[in-house]
């Protein structure tokens, strides 16, 4: 229940349809893995959390729907400036923290909704690959636990992963870096014992 009321204050639609996506897949797996007693029970608290669920966020994701939302809009004319920045600064980008003041004056003023792009931007190639690489090094790391764990650490880092291709939160925001320090710390730590 803490997990819905949290995911509604935050009014992302992406993260609050990418956490139903995974929250199907977990459950699928945890209904496969048990007996067929708690499978029944383990249905049933899915069902009864997606009943309770739907009207929060009901609002949020039929405002999407709306001839109203200029999100969409507002996204690609930031990925579209984005991009010019990249191609100007590939290299070396513009500088952290250098998007909003390269983006031109009648654009809003909001980093690029891409976490990628705007490491790309703002810190060019070389960010982007030592970026890349801690998340694979991550990536690497999670194969070599076992158990339940697993799923729960590889059902993380991939909402993380497609998170950071949605918004930018992890990246400008300290309480996003600090979420996202810690989940990528914790998934790197070789001296817990996962199993």
């Amino acid at each position: 229940m803490l997990f819905i009321i949290t995911l509604v204050i935050t009014m992302s639609r992406t993260a609050i349809g990418i956490s139903y996506i995974f929250f199907l897949i977990f459950s699928i797996y945890l209904f496969k893995s048990f007996p067929k007693k708690k499978n029944i029970f383990l249905l049933l608290v899915l069902v009864f959390t997606l009943i309770l669920a739907a009207p929060l966020n009901y609002y949020r994701i039929s405002s999407l729907l709306s001839s109203v939302d200029t999100s969409l809009a507002e996204r690609i004319l930031l990925t579209k400036a984005a991009i010019i920045m990249i191609k100007n600064n590939f290299v070396f980008g513009v500088g952290i923290n250098n998007f909003l003041f390269n983006l031109p004056s009648q654009l809003l003023l909001q980093p690029v909704h891409n976490t990628y792009l705007l490491i790309l931007t703002e810190s060019g190639i070389a960010g982007l690959i030592l970026f890349v690489y801690i998340l694979y090094k991550t990536w690497k790391n999670i194969i070599k636990i076992r158990g339940i764990t697993k799923i729960l650490l590889y059902i993380t880092f991939l909402q993380i992963l497609l998170l950071l291709l949605t918004d930018h939160y992890f990246y400008t925001l300290w309480q996003g870096q600090l979420i996202f320090v810690f989940f990528i710390s914790f998934m790197l730590t070789k001296q817990v014992k996962y199993e």
